[in-house]
């Protein structure tokens, strides 16, 4: 068998929201804390170099056996960020993930208590959405005594970034961070900070304090990916306590950002779950309307870039049955039916981003099974009654699909 040959692997460390390290965000064996990852790092490299695939690797080979991208073969291509980097022969750190732990303001239904401090407020009034998520009140216990932010970025020294050329910044709420601000200070006292892109994800719910905007013109280039979902009610019901005449605003600003500083660029990061995989159209509308077309149609970056949900199953548009997959792919079929997709390169983005999902909905089940439903049923039930919601409400195409 060929090497499978994984960027991540070879000069990547993701920061856990537990302070703990693995090679990539979607390495699914345990984490390691910083001072012992070698261990971790040098069994999974040595299975790759033989041309199997890694434990922790399954969500890449899964991706690609759909035939879709993955991590992995991104992490290979011309344009990477990895090329950014000078070529090292060692396992040098040029690619740093940071999960800033899981202090956030919101509490989002694809998410979870492990990223979002927001749902402790949830399981404080239900004992099931415990022992969903935990199993017990012990482990809940257990988590809410960590500290909602993690500070292992602070471990890395000059020399252990001297080679870094691409921080990419996740939550919880990255902006919410008190050692992120110092992080990024170091960077700039160390003078490493124009060698440095940095990628980050927020929600996009409020305006970041200075502290953390302040040396945005010391780095190479900085991506501000902001996370949204879906408009209006639909964008609020998903992501629990954003105000949309706020995110509206906040986006605003943002372009605002784009405009005036050369080395700022945008970018909405889109997660395609169950809730809102029938709504695609409603949020390209919202965006080319909204947005600034010289930022939709920038040369230098892509302003969509979209993921299927893997986790949690139940809210998976994978764990949908063959006949409901079928069906979903006639409503985006007919919501795009007379779109122009060579109109321009936002465009372009959106079809390929369109071509990516069909694959993931074209795939059908050997055994239909109702197991995803019936977990979908009860856990969004269970949130609806702490919430005082209700799904079908919001997302009526959705309530029409599950019950055909």
């Amino acid at each position: 068998m060929s090497m499978l040959e994984c960027k991540y692997l070879q000069h990547s460390i993701t920061i856990e929201p537990d302070g703990k390290v693995k090679p990539c965000c979607r390495y699914t064996e345990p984490s390691v804390d910083y001072s012992s990852h070698s261990q971790l790092f040098s069994v999974a490299r040595q299975q790759m170099r033989e041309g199997k695939w890694a434990l922790g690797c399954s969500r890449c080979s899964t991706e690609e056996s759909r035939g879709n991208s993955s991590m992995r073969t991104n992490s290979l291509k011309p344009y990477n960020k990895f090329n950014r980097a000078p070529q090292h022969d060692s396992n040098k750190l040029t690619y740093l993930e940071i999960t800033t732990g899981r202090y956030c303001n919101l509490k989002c239904r694809m998410c979870d208590p492990v990223l979002s401090t927001s749902w402790d407020e949830d399981l404080e009034h239900s004992e099931p959405l415990v022992k969903w998520f935990y199993g017990s009140f012990g482990a809940w216990e257990q988590d809410k005594s960590q500290p909602k932010t993690t500070n292992t970025m602070l471990e890395l020294d000059r020399d252990a970034c001297s080679s870094l050329r691409e921080i990419k910044v996740t939550g919880g709420e990255p902006f919410l961070s008190e050692y992120l601000a110092q992080f990024l200070q170091r960077l700039v006292d160390w003078d490493l900070a124009s060698n440095i892109t940095l990628d980050i994800f927020t929600n996009a719910t409020f305006i970041p304090k200075h502290k953390y905007i302040k040396n945005f013109n010391k780095f190479n280039t900085v991506f501000l990916n902001m996370s949204i979902d879906g408009t209006g009610a639909r964008g609020e019901f998903i992501r629990k306590k954003s105000d949309w005449s706020k995110v509206k605003e906040t986006v605003a600003w943002y372009c605002k950002q784009h405009i005036e500083n050369k080395n700022i660029y945008l970018g909405i990061s889109h997660t395609q779950s169950l809730y809102n995989v029938l709504y695609y159209r409603e949020f390209i509308d919202w965006c080319t309307s909204n947005i600034n077309d010289a930022i939709l149609n920038d040369k230098e970056s892509f302003f969509l870039n979209t993921t299927q949900l893997s986790e949690p199953k139940h809210l998976s548009i994978y764990n949908l049955n063959n006949k409901q997959k079928q069906q979903a792919l006639q409503v985006i079929d007919n919501d795009f039916n007379s779109f122009d997709f060579n109109n321009s390169k936002w465009h372009r983005q959106i079809q390929y981003s369109l071509t990516q999902l069909k694959n993931s909905l074209a795939v059908t089940l050997e055994d239909t099974t109702t197991s995803a439903i019936n977990d979908f049923n009860k856990h969004e039930r269970i949130v609806d009654a702490v919430r005082q919601e209700n799904w079908a409400t919001v997302f009526p195409r959705l309530e029409e699909l599950l019950n055909e």
